[in-house]
C-alpha cells in the first residue's frame, strides 16, 4: 500500500509541475502569437480589402461582444472619418473553421472584399478558397444580400470538388453581414 501512495504522490507532483509549466508557457507566448498572426495574416488581408486609410488600424481597433464571441474591429479612416471597417468572421468548412477577414465600405454600403486568414481545408481542393479567382467573387456585394454558391441558387462559383469549403466561405460572409446588422449602431458611433 505504501508503494501505491508513493506513486500517486509522484504522479500528482509531475502533473502539477507539468500543468504550471504549460500554463506559464501559454501566458508567455500568447501576445507574440497574436502579434504574429496580425502581422502575417490579418494585416496583409486588411490592406487588400480596405480602401486607402491614414490611421493606425491597431491603435484604433475596438472590440464588440457578439453572443459568446469577441470581435475585433479595425476602422479604416480618411482624414479622421471612418470610411470602412475590417473584421473577422468564420463558419464551418470540411475540416474545421474557415476564418475570413471582411472589408465593409460604409460609404457605398458594400462588401469591399474578403480574404481567408485561416483554414484547415484539404490542400489542392478546399484550400483553393484562398485563391484570388475565388475570393474576388465577393467584391462589391451589397450588404445584406444573400451570399450563396450557384448550386444553392446564389451568385458564387463553387470550387469544383470543394463545394463544402465554398459554402463555408459564403456562410462566413453571411455571418459577417449579420454581425454588421446586429451591431450597426455600435459600429457607427466608434
Amino acid at each position: 500500500m505504501g508503494e501505491i501512495m508513493k506513486m500517486m504522490v509522484v504522479l500528482t507532483l509531475i502533473s502539477v509541475v507539468s500543468g504550471v509549466a504549460l500554463g506559464t508557457m501559454n501566458e508567455v507566448t500568447r501576445d507574440p502569437i497574436i502579434q504574429a498572426e496580425f502581422k502575417f495574416a490579418k494585416e496583409p488581408a486588411l490592406k487588400e480589402i480596405l480602401p486607402e486609410y491614414d490611421n493606425d488600424l491597431v491603435a484604433d481597433k475596438f472590440e464588440i461582444v457578439s453572443g459568446e464571441k469577441i470581435v475585433t474591429v479595425y476602422p479604416a479612416k480618411q482624414n479622421g472619418k471612418v470610411v470602412a471597417l475590417g473584421y473577422e468572421s468564420s463558419a464551418k468548412g470540411v475540416n474545421g473553421d474557415i476564418r475570413i477577414m471582411v472589408g465593409i465600405d460604409l460609404e457605398k454600403n458594400v462588401l469591399r472584399g474578403i480574404r481567408v486568414v485561416a483554414h484547415s481545408e484539404t490542400p489542392g481542393l478546399g484550400a483553393r478558397i484562398t485563391e484570388a479567382a475565388f475570393s474576388r467573387q465577393f467584391d462589391n456585394i451589397p450588404l445584406g444580400a444573400p451570399v450563396k454558391v450557384k448550386p444553392d441558387g446564389g451568385q458564387v462559383d463553387a470550387i469544383s470538388g470543394a463545394t463544402i469549403s465554398s459554402r463555408g466561405t459564403c456562410e462566413a460572409v453571411e455571418a459577417a453581414f449579420k454581425f454588421f446588422e446586429e451591431h450597426k449602431a455600435e459600429l457607427s458611433t466608434k
